[in-house]
């Protein structure tokens, strides 16, 4: 009887020993998928933050002045790299705490990646010379920035607290010595979300929709020389060469001085554009003016386009005589 107890009682103990070991393992394999799963996701809303944000707002500010083409082609490139972003979120591991989270996190990342693709589409139309096109545009833009508002809202309160909660759940310490959690912000700044300050951004300009003083406004491209021509939009003009300077002349036909106006002069037809900018302290009323635009750059021999543009100002609304393009042969 004694044996049979002992031998009973060596089996219980046996038994525990078991269930606590199967159990120390099942949390230990529980404590290491959380980690894994924060430690994916944060490097994958880290590269969100740095590889598409960072270089598509750099991107966009001065839009206008940049070559239409590889603009498009560099936002259209962080797209298809935001969708690949999107595919690594689905494919994460998430521990049965972290599901919803999971979830949340490929939310996110498929709002970044939605934004991105209707603002490369609304890009070219929103710096466009037709002003209602322009302003359509613009809008769009600016509604489209609501979704990577939503996107960090949606990390911060879905994917990051619920992260947290789910170390402290499993006594995860987090913090200084502990597991860290990264936080995002796609959107650099609510100002963003505002259509006028999108505007601004886009151009480098003040939107017109912004206050003005009274009276008319605006300015117009008269003409623009270089090598002791003045160039035709025509015909082609053959510019000497290494660096022009060319002259701009253009006319304040407002009513009202206008100050800092800005003139760019772009060249295209090297294997990158040169883009000049030159800002006028004022333009009187009523009077034309001539501005030196020296290329700081030495342009390669051959044919080019050179754009000038007179920036727009506040209260404008005719501006399809602010830029010209000329067709010239450097030599």
């Amino acid at each position: 009887m004694t044996r049979r107890l002992v031998a009973v009682g060596v089996g219980l103990v046996v038994l525990l020993a078991l269930v606590i070991g199967i159990k120390s393992c099942a949390d230990s394999r529980t404590t290491s998928q959380l980690k894994e799963f924060n430690r994916k996701s944060s490097q994958l809303i880290t590269q969100s933050d740095s590889q598409v944000s960072g270089p598509f707002f750099k991107q966009i500010v001065n839009a206008s002045s940049k070559a239409p083409t590889e603009l498009q082609e560099k936002v259209n490139q962080l797209v298809l790299v935001a969708g690949d972003q999107v595919k690594q979120a689905k494919n994460l591991d998430a521990p049965g705490s972290l599901e919803s989270a999971k979830t949340n996190l490929v939310l996110s990342m498929e709002l970044r990646r939605e934004a991105l693709s209707m603002i490369a589409h609304d890009l070219q139309t929103a710096v466009s010379r037709n002003a209602s096109d322009s302003k359509h545009a613009v809008n769009s833009i600016a509604g489209q920035m609501r979704l990577f508002d939503a996107a960090d809202v949606i990390y911060a309160v879905r994917v990051s607290n619920a992260i947290s909660k789910a170390f402290d759940d499993d006594g995860i310490a987090v913090g200084t010595g502990g597991e860290q959690i990264s936080k995002s912000t796609f959107l650099p700044s609510w100002k963003w979300l505002d259509p006028d300050y999108v505007n601004s951004q886009l151009t480098g300009t003040a939107s017109d929709s912004q206050a003005a003083t009274p009276g008319t406004h605006g300015h117009s491209l008269e003409s623009v020389s270089a090598g002791g021509q003045v160039l035709s939009p025509a015909v082609n003009n053959t510019v000497p060469g290494p660096s022009p300077a060319f002259a701009v002349t253009f006319r304040n036909g407002g009513t009202v001085d206008e100050a800092n106006v800005k003139i760019t002069v772009k060249v295209e037809g090297g294997p990158t554009p040169i883009i000049v900018e030159k800002v006028v302290p004022q333009s009187k009323a009523g009077q034309s003016q001539t501005v030196q635009v020296p290329l700081a750059t030495g342009v390669a021999t051959g044919e080019a386009k050179v754009t000038v543009t007179i920036s727009n100002v506040p209260g404008e609304t005719k501006t399809e005589n602010n830029s010209q393009t000329y067709p010239v042969t450097f030599t």
